[in-house]
């Protein structure tokens, strides 16, 4: 069901960007598959609401209704994917932007002269272009919100069912409350892009990147400096918001378990000897939103859609990305709305739990397209469909020889606690 009705949608529309295999054996969710685990409906029924909203197959209006459907139904398996349907609402919105007059700024600012004649915008327009070109973006994508409310009720609609829930419940959390307190963990921020960089690498791991990275971040002394700053931004948040829940220092059945005794929790200093490691992950993650300024880029559409005036009839027509050409990035909207999304759902989570990292991955995963170069080759014209492809393979045995190992060590490693001696305990993610 979730690779048929769920993945292959996308699949079709964007051959070189994904394969069905790879995303079922994404090793995260694979060994739920057999557990029969919340997060399998969980995930397949929010990815499931992303897909309409990035394919829009119904029309907008259909469309809307049955990705705030999907979203409504994941819920009842995970309460915080409320975040990810606001951002599956962003991104129906996103596309009818790009389906009108796209991230262009002379509409808009046509449209709001008062408020782009502002003496702050135009210094702005003048001397920071990149911030003014992102305030247009954001007007544009409210604009496009109010002038197109109809689309929004839906999921505004699941968003006050949400409110009612946690004045009945008295918050988000279900059962355990005690051990499950909201609070603020910003070195989830670290451990999600560690995950995601474990998991990612060979999409987007080659020497040019490498190469980019160095020249972005250590290319001249500002911006050296500029990164020393960000590391010591980095060491303040790991000093002052890490936490260590009392659940990961005594349950050895998870990795998370070993990885905190072993790797990032080993000594005081130990924690923040991987700031050069989530800086750089971080980078080469983000970065392959492909997003680009002063005009955002699109999402990556192979054909475009004019709708009519009672949204029924959609019409497939062939067109060209406004601005770059590039056809393989995103907006700067879904790069904000994916930052946002990823830092309100597991920021304040105490618990350093993998299963967290689940959605954002994938949502990730779903919008980025695998570098045209391969891992070993660098920019000097070497650029090519089947550098995809190897990519893709390459993925695919990185996740088969990991739920492999995952599978391998679930079933023939058994141990027993002290305080349970009849219960065989197992190692899991």
């Amino acid at each position: 069901m979730f690779p048929l009705l769920v993945i292959y949608p996308l699949f079709k529309r964007f051959p070189s960007k994904i394969w069905i295999s790879n995303i079922v054996l994404f090793p995260l969710i694979t060994i739920y598959f057999n557990l029969f685990y919340t997060d399998v409906w969980s995930t397949l029924f929010i990815i499931g609401s992303f897909v309409v909203s990035y394919l829009h197959p119904f029309g907008f209006t259909a469309s809307s209704l049955a990705s705030a459907l999907l979203a409504f139904i994941s819920l009842w398996f995970r309460q915080t994917n409320v975040i990810w349907t606001a951002f599956n609402l962003a991104i129906l919105i996103d596309q009818k932007v790009l389906l009108q007059n796209g991230y262009q700024l002379e509409p808009i600012e046509a449209k709001y002269k008062t408020i782009f004649s502002l003496p702050a915008v135009q210094w702005a327009k003048a001397y920071l272009p990149w911030l003014y070109a992102l305030f247009g973006a954001v007007l544009i994508f409210i604009d496009t919100t109010i002038s197109n409310i109809l689309i929004s009720i839906p999921f505004f609609v699941n968003f006050a069912l949400f409110a009612a829930f946690l004045v009945i419940n008295g918050g988000i959390t279900f059962g355990d409350k005690d051990n499950h307190i909201s609070t603020i963990h910003f070195a989830q921020l670290y451990y999600c892009v560690l995950f995601m960089g474990f998991f990612g690498w060979p999409l987007f791991t080659s020497y040019d990147a490498l190469k980019n990275y160095v020249k972005f971040n250590y290319g001249s002394v500002t911006r050296l400096i500029s990164t020393l700053v960000m590391f010591a931004g980095i060491a303040g948040t790991i000093k002052y918001f890490t936490i260590v829940h009392p659940f990961l220092l005594a349950d050895n059945r998870h990795y998370t378990f070993y990885l905190w005794r072993r790797v990032i929790g080993r000594s005081e200093l130990s924690k923040y000897a991987l700031i050069p490691l989530y800086h750089l992950l971080g980078y080469l993650t983000l970065n392959q939103f492909k997003v680009s300024l002063p005009l955002p880029l699109p999402l990556p559409l192979q054909n475009k859609k004019t709708i009519t005036n009672d949204d029924k009839a959609v019409k497939s027509t062939q067109t060209t990305h406004q601005g770059s050409g590039n056809n393989n990035s995103n907006s700067v909207i879904v790069l904000l709305a994916f930052i946002c999304c990823v830092c309100i759902s597991i920021i304040p989570s105490p618990l350093f739990e993998p299963r967290y990292y689940i959605l954002p991955y994938l949502y990730w995963r779903l919008l980025i397209e695998p570098e045209s170069t391969f891992v070993l080759q660098n920019d000097n014209g070497h650029k090519s469909h089947t550098a995809r492809l190897l990519r893709l393979g390459l993925e695919f045995f990185w996740y088969l020889v990991i739920d492999a190992v995952v599978l391998m060590i679930f079933i023939k490693f058994e141990f027993k606690w002290a305080s349970e001696p009849d219960v065989v305990q197992r190692i899991i993610w």
